[in-house]
């Protein structure tokens, strides 16, 4: 599944993705037809995230697909370039909340595309009527994160599991049309 955005094309993560990426970064650029850029995964998406998240690729059903990880993708002319993960740790709970995730590799930040993917996203959470709500955890130390979040309409809920992570969230509600 793909959605595109302004300045990006995201890609629903596939099993043959997930395994390319964590065994050969050539081969994720070669199944995305992008290049892939030194440093690769960027931020808080390391190796333990891609592993949890190919486990649970391995276990969804159809109903599934998009709840777990996207790859974005920016298009200049005939190239393209993965500039960033993120998605959601799985689809809606029984409280219809859903967790975003995002991280843009170094090369690209400032450029606002952390709110364009976050935004994608959860125009797609929304999409599905199970969802009531999208949360967020991120550290205060992550100000580019918070910025993001509040940029989106996310309200800080409450302290996360220390004095440095905060959560946030954003209702049905009180999401932009």
């Amino acid at each position: 599944m793909q959605r595109t955005t302004k300045s990006l094309v995201l890609q629903t993560a596939t099993i043959d993705l997930a395994k390319a990426e964590l065994l050969s970064l050539e081969s994720l650029g070669t199944l995305l037809h992008a290049i892939v850029p030194t440093g690769w995964p960027p931020g808080e998406y390391d190796r333990s995230a891609q592993e949890f998240f190919l486990e649970r690729l391995q276990q969804k059903s159809e109903r599934d697909t998009g709840w777990y990880s996207w790859y974005a993708l920016h298009q200049q002319g005939d190239s393209r370039t993965l500039v960033g993960a993120g998605g959601f740790l799985g689809p809606p709970g029984d409280q219809g909340l859903v967790e975003i995730g995002f991280s843009i590799h170094h090369e690209w930040h400032g450029r606002g595309l952390a709110t364009e993917m976050a935004a994608e996203l959860v125009a797609f959470a929304f999409e599905d009527d199970r969802v009531r709500g999208v949360v967020g955890n991120t550290t205060r130390d992550n100000v580019a994160s918070c910025k993001v979040f509040t940029h989106l309409g996310f309200i800080e809920t409450e302290p996360g599991s220390d004095t440095h992570t905060v959560r946030f969230m954003l209702s049905r509600q009180s999401a932009p049309d």
